[in-house]
């Protein structure tokens, strides 16, 4: 946005210099001249500042490296968008939230980049918004293996009205979590981050 407001200015600046050389005697050239100097000057400095400003660092880009190794370097973003949590879901596939709730929101995990720290405010808002709402309404299940919206003591086929309710609540906050994080990767993306290799798929291992 700022480049293009520059661009802008420039091309305004620009032609305001060139109607001075063309329509003025030769003392208003010398002065379209530096004006179209000073322009070029001007435009060129302010891309490179923004350009410095929009680049990830090394601390950035190391954060973001490890926001991708939570959730989609195991393909996981696409379990939790995919899944109903009417039907249980497998309790390893929680430890990047519970990562997330627990380390995500102090100021070691803070991008310098304002554009990305606006991203990851959202995204852990919405992971620790879907987190409690899981912890609230799920129980381990026999094996202990998986979690369930469904007690023990109540009959699978024969689910009380509550229950449904609490799977859409859970369901109704994946669809937030997932934008939040697909957003913070756009966002990365288009400032230059280098993602790492991806490791083995989570979704193969189920």
């Amino acid at each position: 946005m700022i480049v293009a407001i520059v661009r802008i200015v420039a091309v305004l600046a620009m032609a305001i210099c060139a109607i001075g050389w063309v329509w003025f005697p030769t003392i208003a050239r010398f002065d379209a001249f530096l004006g179209l100097a000073t322009v070029f000057a001007f435009v060129v400095t302010t891309q490179f500042f923004v350009a410095r400003y929009n680049k990830l660092n090394e601390h950035d880009q190391h954060l973001f490296n490890e926001f991708r190794a939570l959730f989609s370097d195991r393909s996981l973003i696409q379990i939790f968008r995919d899944h109903d949590f009417l039907i249980s879901f497998r309790r390893e596939y929680m430890a990047p939230l519970q990562t997330v709730v627990a380390v995500w929101d102090d100021a070691a995990h803070a991008f310098t980049n304002r554009k990305l720290e606006e991203k990851r405010v959202t995204f852990v808002k919405a992971a620790t918004e879907l987190a409690m709402m899981i912890w609230n309404n799920t129980v381990p299940s026999y094996g202990g293996d998986h979690i369930t919206v469904i007690p023990r003591d109540v009959d699978p086929e024969n689910l009380p009205e509550h229950i449904r309710q609490e799977a859409r609540e859970i369901n109704a906050l994946v669809p937030p979590f997932v934008a939040a994080h697909e957003d913070l990767i756009r966002t990365a993306n288009g400032l230059g981050a280098t993602p790492r290799a991806r490791a083995s798929s989570t979704q193969g291992q189920a």
